[in-house]
């Protein structure tokens, strides 16, 4: 007679704050332990990450040990995985390798046996990772049961395979944890009689309907993986001691099982080719945005990548090219092993999965991230002597080429999209200033139309203005939505001069844009010219986006804003706008403008060569906590907008010249400077 065998697991992704682990540790792993201790009838299996693992070698040495007793006596397993739960599909192969050999290390000192399988982040699948898992030494994978297809489902190892390695693929039945977590035992095991086809009891002899071509009697395995909180529940509720005591009770065909014990059996496999796909919640958000969709057969059909997410969500593609192309730096250097290996460390603690997709929570762990690469930047830096650098090539993947600009205090890359910089980091470590969001209607009431970033350039009529500083829609400002075409560029020189047409209010207008790119920032000169045979009247804007990089206040207001007119230097309020804090909604005549970073010690300084107006105001983004049931907002970032803007009047044929410098400064420094030019202003 077959049995049905059946797999309980507890699957966790990364969880940093010791806080969080004290309390999952008291509230889940310790009465499961105790629980298991005292059942040995009761199989289980676990999936740490690395951090899990430190913590408990650090706080929790006695759940260590008697882990290690249960995996001894095979009534436990410990599944495998990468150490800080990477998105593995989008790491270089030596980083996969070296961090799933690096958490099977920690695993088997602490439980006396590596592991045979691995759970991966989010179930993010690519059929270029059966390669990895056979080099590791992995037997199978699991995966959620959505990823596979309809008609494979049939309570069966898959076996798939790739350039002729292969891998089982076991699912994670989530439809049957849902009968498991709402119903009783008897009920629990009825639903599963009902779904699987051979019988449970001996009451009963229903035939398998669910698939004709394997045999009845085929020992066939149903997969329960829960979350901490799902688990919470079921110790709480004392399912697990309900159904052992069932079982008991009654007679059945239902096996307690881990995975491992179940492939000894050498049972029947379906065979099957799985491409790509990742979790249904992931899945669900990257058909729609920020929504959680309802399960519908459009999900059965078709299987996302988590390339596809991050196309729906462009901070979490930025953030992937910033580790991808810190990854290239990492492994092609190799002058000094023990500083490569402290560069890797760092590289893989920004590679964490939940930083990447960063749904709903604040941006704090995307900028942990962005921290964490240039440290690995900054090692290599040391080991390589690497000296400035202004090289372009397609940095994004997007089929254009970027001007990648590696200088003495910054990381940064200019893009032909807007002729602007879509990221800018400051050797000091403190996160990624150009990791901005763009308004959507459906969520902030105004769409943008443009990324946002460093000198995003604007031409508006003075009712368009009006608009703009008042944070309304205020039409296309024509550059900020223009790809702009490269005129000339020098590596050896650091400079890069761009062009862009576009037409204004029906006249033609180009701008050429030169940047001089220096150890401490940046010099933009800009030529706008009338292309038109009318007069050209309007205000032409350079926008500057700061994101939010530091997250130690509440109020989410990291930055100070420092002006020096031609006669007095003033900070202003940056928790409001211009036009909350002054009459005109502006102010003119500005010689200098500081904004401040205070707790990271990075200023920003725009000087422009002439005196310009200066108007600013606070961005914050709401979105959909997609883990409310109801339709509540949480805000997700913030982004402190600072604009430099001309009124100009061109006459046709004609051309006028602005440019600014951009400098960073230590705050010390830069203050001196400020009140320095004020001084000298007087």
């Amino acid at each position: 007679m077959s049995l049905l065998y059946a797999s309980f697991s507890l699957t966790s992704f990364s969880c940093t704050e010791s806080d969080n682990l004290d309390s999952y540790y008291a509230d889940v792993l310790k009465p499961l332990i105790k629980f298991l201790n005292k059942n040995p009838d009761f199989h289980f299996s676990f999936s740490f990450s690395g951090l899990e693992i430190l913590y408990f070698k650090k706080k929790k040495n006695e759940f260590l040990k008697v882990l290690s007793e249960l995996v001894k006596r095979g009534q436990c397993e410990i599944y495998g995985g990468a150490f800080y739960r990477p998105v593995l599909p989008l790491l270089l192969p030596s980083d996969r390798n070296g961090q799933i050999d690096l958490l099977t290390s920690e695993i088997r000192q602490y439980t006396g046996k590596a592991p045979r399988g691995i759970c991966l982040y989010n179930d993010v699948w690519e059929s270029s990772l059966i390669q990895t898992l056979h080099s590791c030494g992995m037997d199978y994978v699991l995966l959620n049961e959505t990823i596979i297809p309809k008609e494979k489902r049939v309570f069966l190892p898959v076996q798939t395979s790739e350039l002729g390695k292969s891998c089982t693929i076991f699912a994670m039945n989530d439809g049957l944890k849902e009968e498991f977590l709402h119903k009783d035992s008897e009920n629990f095991l009825n639903s599963i009689e009902k779904i699987t086809g051979p019988s449970l009891s001996n009451k009963s002899n229903s035939q398998n309907k669910c698939d004709s071509v394997l045999s009845s009697d085929v020992s066939r395995i149903i997969n329960l993986s829960f979350s901490k909180e799902e688990l919470k529940y079921i110790l709480q509720n004392n399912l697990f001691e309900l159904l052992l005591s069932y079982l008991k009770e009654n007679e059945t065909n239902f096996k307690l099982s881990t995975i491992s014990e179940y492939i000894g059996l050498k049972t029947q496999k379906v065979q099957a080719f799985i491409s790509s796909g990742i979790c249904p919640v992931l899945k669900s958000v990257t058909e729609m945005p920020y929504k959680v969709c309802e399960k519908n057969d459009f999900f059965e059909k078709i299987n996302y990548s988590f390339y596809d997410f991050m196309d729906s969500y462009p901070r979490s593609r930025a953030l992937y090219n910033r580790m991808f192309y810190v990854s290239q730096l990492v492994n092609q250097t190799n002058k000094n092993k023990a500083l490569q290996k402290l560069a890797k460390e760092k590289l893989w603690e920004g590679q964490t999965g939940d930083n990447l997709v960063c749904l709903y929570k604040n941006t704090k762990q995307r900028q942990f991230s962005y921290r964490k690469l240039m440290e690995a930047e900054n090692i290599i830096r040391e080991t390589s002597d690497t000296k400035e650098s202004v090289i372009s090539f397609d940095y994004n993947y997007d089929g254009l080429p970027e001007y990648v600009c590696r200088m003495e205090n910054y990381f940064s890359y200019i893009s032909l999209k807007g002729g602007s910089v879509q990221e800018f980091q400051s050797v000091k470590n403190t996160g990624n200033y150009a990791d901005n969001f763009s308004r959507e209607k459906e969520f902030d009431g105004v769409t943008d139309g443009y990324e946002r970033g460093l000198f995003i350039d604007h031409l508006f009529t003075n009712e368009q203005f009006e608009k703009y500083i008042n944070k309304e829609e205020a039409g296309s400002g024509i550059f900020s939505k223009v790809l702009y075409e490269e005129l000339k560029f020098s590596s050896k020189h650091h400079e890069l001069s761009l062009k862009a047409k576009a037409v204004y209010e029906g006249l033609p207008v180009s701008v050429t844009k030169k940047y001089i790119i220096n150890s401490s920032g940046m010099n933009i000169q800009y030529i706008l010219k009338n292309e038109s045979d009318s007069e050209l009247k309007g205000k032409f804007c350079v926008e500057s986006n700061f994101a939010q990089v530091d997250f130690t206040s509440e109020n989410n207001e990291p930055y100070k804003v420092l002006l020096a007119t031609e006669t007095e230097a003033s900070e202003v309020n940056t928790e409001k706008s211009s036009v909350e804090c002054f009459e005109k909604g502006y102010i003119p005549n500005i010689n200098v403008v500081q904004i401040t970073d205070d707790n990271n010690g990075i200023s920003f300084s725009f000087e422009p060569n002439e005196n310009c107006s200066y108007c600013f105001f606070p961005l914050k983004f709401l979105r959909p906590d997609f883990k409310s049931t109801e339709e509540n907002f949480i805000p997700l970032s913030m982004t402190y907008v600072s604009t430099l803007f001309w009124d100009i009047d061109i006459q046709p044929g004609k051309e006028i010249e602005k440019n600014f410098n951009f400098t960073i400064f230590s705050p010390h420094k830069n203050r001196k400077k400020m009140s320095s030019k004020a001084d000298n202003s007087k």
